[in-house]
């Protein structure tokens, strides 16, 4: 029995430590309708949650790198999978779940048994979990699990390894095995196995079993592995991970124990995650710090702390010129994040346009959005050969228009910010004396901010 599991192993050991640190940790994004979230894995993968009575799968898109992202209708816990290499999150359940809460483990292909029964040829495997137990389903050929035949026994059992540990020092596995009840010779449970003959079981705990809809659903007490000494030394509570295989074994007194199907194998990460749609803090920016040219046609070493007392994620980060999205920015802080102390994006460098006015690096969540504002380089003799020009704003606080009165050495561009620091109004102003009315009706009530290359930056509120 243990033979093969243990050549297996030696795949499933590869996917369990190229998966190591993937799904570690969710942060959720403020935003609502849908609800966002972002999670680290290196390569492609999908995620799973409920919706009704149905478990849904959606594909996890780029946000950094080595992170991607997901949207959910509502808040719930999540669950994931890495494409390729079989390395499962399954979903949490938060109490005894359904078949249909189980997560997808494997698909095993038909008619690869070695021995000639339908009932022993596996073709699927589910995984699910909840605080206090470790549950697995597989289906077979047949969807029928009979346990013996004459004085023939047929035994079904998910397996479960170390996968941290060399496989050449032939380790021990545990199996949940469902198999005919024989007393003390056999019966179903949860083993530690250490030969490849019965002398090599040995009953470490009770398992609970049943079949419903073709599927054959065993658990264990996670607690009886956690007793278990060797388990306890190598399984890590913050990243609680086995490397898996299913098997199916006809045993006889004459030639003791077949190996009739195996699954290629797999990881599964036992971690709850939940997205949970909480907004009580709005984010706020703080060490904002860059290197541009004289000229400000570069941008070198952008770098900024976001930070969210939500511990949430924004679930955009860019760079606008005069409003306008010019340049996404990177989450620097990439191995371990946490929004509730400060993450820090940037950039490294970034060719700008030549002529312009402001930068925002801006922070999003669709309902949210935060920002800094860099304004053009000016030179100190820039300065000294043309003072900021003065503009008189009346009647401050204004109504649906506000007056502006100005004597201009040339022809200038200013606009109006919001308190958010996004351009709502380009103004065009001539030279030479004027006074200028300015519409202000679809301004929705606030403080608003004019301002421009050479003008003196004036604060005026709209009721």
């Amino acid at each position: 029995m243990r033979s093969k599991v243990i050549l297996f192993f030696v795949f499933i050991h590869a996917v369990a430590l190229f998966g190591y640190s993937d799904f570690a940790r969710i942060f959720s994004f403020d935003s609502v309708d849908p609800y966002g979230f972002i999670c680290p894995v290196q390569g492609d993968g999908s995620f799973y949650y409920k919706e009704g009575a149905a478990l849904v799968e959606s594909p996890l898109m780029p946000y950094a790198e080595g992170w991607k992202q997901g949207d959910l209708p509502q808040p719930g816990y999540v669950g994931f999978r890495t494409s390729g290499l079989p390395f499962v999150n399954p979903v949490f359940s938060p109490s005894e779940p359904a078949l249909a809460d189980y997560t997808p483990l494997e698909t095993d292909p038909e008619g690869d048994h070695s021995i000639p029964q339908a009932f022993l040829d596996i073709t699927d495997t589910r995984v699910s979990f909840d605080s206090e137990r470790i549950y697995l389903a597989l289906r077979t050929a047949s969807e029928s699990y009979p346990v013996m035949s004459g004085f023939t026994f047929y035994a079904y059992m998910p397996v479960l390894v170390n996968p941290f540990v060399d496989p050449e020092t032939d380790p021990t596995v545990y199996g949940l095995m469902y198999t005919v009840n024989v007393g003390m010779a056999i019966s179903p449970g949860l083993y530690k196995i250490t030969g490849i003959s019965l002398d090599g079981l040995t009953r470490i705990g009770d398992i609970e079993y049943s079949e419903q809809d073709g599927w054959l659903l065993l658990s264990c007490a996670l607690d009886d592995l956690l007793a278990d000494a060797d388990v306890a030394e190598w399984l890590d509570s913050d990243y609680p991970m086995f490397a898996t295989v299913s098997t199916t074994s006809q045993i006889t007194l004459t030639t003791g124990i077949q190996e009739a199907d195996y699954t290629t194998g797999g990881a599964i990460l036992l971690k709850a995650h939940e997205v949970r749609g909480i907004n009580q803090f709005s984010p706020v920016l703080q060490d904002l710090s860059y290197d541009i040219s004289l000229d400000g046609t570069h941008l070198n070493n952008l770098s900024i702390t976001y930070l969210d007392q939500d511990d949430n994620a924004p679930r955009d980060a860019y760079l606008a010129v005069d409003g306008e999205l010019y340049a996404d920015l990177g989450l620097l802080t990439l191995d371990s994040p946490v929004f509730s102390e400060g993450a820090v994006f940037g950039l490294s460098s970034l060719d700008l346009p030549p002529v312009w006015e402001h930068l925002q690096i801006v922070f999003s969540d669709a309902d949210q959005t935060v920002q800094e504002i860099i304004d053009f380089p000016v030179s100190i003799q820039d300065e000294l050969q043309a003072p900021a020009a003065n503009i008189a704003l009346y009647p401050n606080p204004a109504g649906s228009s506000i007056k502006m009165s100005y004597d201009l050495p040339r022809e200038m561009v200013t606009g109006i910010y919001n308190i958010r620091g996004q351009l709502v109004r380009k103004l065009n102003l001539s030279a030479g004396k004027q006074e200028q009315s300015v519409d202000l009706s679809d301004f929705p009530a606030g403080l608003y901010l004019l301002s421009g290359d050479g003008i003196s930056p004036r604060r005026f509120i709209k009721h």
